[in-house]
């Protein structure tokens, strides 16, 4: 429908009477990057439900809330429903629907009905015209309407997108080297053997620990290079969450998101140096293991005693988890043991202690890898484990240099 020209010639005489001002349209984001944030920000709900078995509640906890809005939005949008649908692997929006019926429901107001009654009393008459009224109802105008608020400059909504969400992508080898770390941790928390504290210091973000955010567990794998960026120090993490997905944020990003809703959990009881105790002020050094090769090779298998006594930065479930293809490992794979957690000890020097007490029944083997080239596997010992385990106590308290190691009794003792 055309406006007629008297029509419009009393509508820019009122516009300039009362100084209406035409702004620019906020522009909107390309499609593809608001169906990502879209997708993205669905997954937040979606991780929480895995990690708490649940959905979102309106709470007095205002992540949790947030996370309930959220899923508000979705259900009440078909147009998100249908987005989202191939992400919701629980059935997030069926639950949601027989709690929460009444977002279903449509409730799209009349544009003409809403913006009538926005009207100025003063206008009336010329709101009686159909012309007017093909304009309140945005026919003219591409489906704005005038008096809709379409026109007026919005401040843009704060845009929440953490680093951990912006570059998160699903894991490859989760199943494979995660995911009983998850399942390990989940159950010492259950147990007692760990504790869920407070976030306090980005100073306790160390490789090999566990987080809580927004209710999701994540698990620090790496904790790259320092680096300087301004006056501050950073590093890259590698962060893996438990629904199988993976983050490369920053240390920074990630301590700022801790401050507000994260937790820290604490280093199980069981897997710390005897007479060690780590607390989240402590900082983790490494890891002192001790391994037994599974080869099937007659030769590897017919030496009895035959243990890996080694070091590591990283938990040593991680570490091993290729071993079948690295000589270090005799190119097989390996069974953990025995396994320590060291704080505020310089491990390498711990390390090299056990091997200068075992130094007489070291040996070196020769492991051909797949392109037949020869390489020597080092650290290995002809010692039983429970000689091993004797010895650690002994270094802790200072006493090992009173003890010698008798390969023919296959004992420690007393010098």
């Amino acid at each position: 429908m055309k406006v007629r020209p008297d029509v419009l010639e009393s509508i820019g005489k009122i516009a300039e009477e009362y100084n209406i001002q035409p702004l620019k349209e906020q522009k909107s984001l390309p499609a593809d990057l608001q169906k990502a944030r879209i997708i993205q920000a669905f997954q937040q709900i979606l991780d929480y439900y895995i990690i708490n078995e649940r959905l979102p509640t309106k709470c007095r906890v205002v992540s949790e809330r947030r996370l309930y809005k959220s899923l508000q939005t979705y259900c009440e949008d078909p147009t998100k429903r249908e987005l989202v649908a191939d992400y919701d692997t629980e059935s997030i929006i069926d639950k949601a629907k027989e709690v929460h019926p009444e977002w279903f429901v449509n409730n799209e107001k009349d544009i003409s009905e809403e913006n009538i009654n926005k009207v100025p009393e003063n206008l009336k008459g010329v709101a009686s015209s159909a012309a007017f009224q093909a304009l309140m109802k945005g026919k003219e105008l591409g489906g704005k309407s005038l008096f809709g608020g379409q026109f007026a400059k919005v401040k843009p909504k704060e845009q929440n997108m953490p680093d951990y969400i912006a570059r998160r992508k699903p894991c490859e080898e989760f199943d494979e080297t995660f995911k009983h770390l998850f399942a390990s941790c989940q159950k010492d928390i259950k147990a007692g053997a760990r504790t869920v504290i407070k976030f306090k210091r980005e100073q306790h973000i160390e490789a090999g620990k566990f987080y809580v955010l927004n209710g999701i567990l994540a698990y620090v794998a790496d904790k790259g290079e320092a680096f300087k960026k301004g006056k501050y120090t950073n590093y890259r993490l590698r962060i893996i969450f438990i629904n199988g997905q993976e983050s490369d944020m920053l240390l920074r990003s990630f301590s700022t998101e801790l401050y507000k809703t994260g937790y820290m959990v604490s280093e199980p009881e069981n897997q710390v140096l005897p007479g060690m105790t780590i607390t989240h002020e402590d900082q983790v050094t490494g890891w002192i293991y001790v391994l037994s090769s599974q080869s099937t090779q007659q030769d590897i298998r017919s030496i009895d005693n035959l243990h890996k006594i080694g070091f590591s930065t990283k938990p040593v479930e991680q570490r091993i988890a290729n071993s079948e293809n690295q000589t270090t490992y005799l190119n097989a794979p390996v069974k953990i043991e025995a396994s320590y957690k060291c704080a505020n000890l310089k491990t390498k020097a711990f390390e090299s202690l056990l091997h200068l007490i075992f130094g007489e029944v070291k040996i070196d083997v020769d492991v051909p890898d797949k392109y037949g080239k020869i390489h020597k596997a080092t650290e290995w010992f002809i010692v039983p484990i429970e000689v091993i385990m004797e010895a650690v106590p002994y270094i802790i308290n200072g006493s090992i240099d009173n003890y010698r190691y008798n390969a023919k009794n296959q004992k420690l003792e007393l010098i």
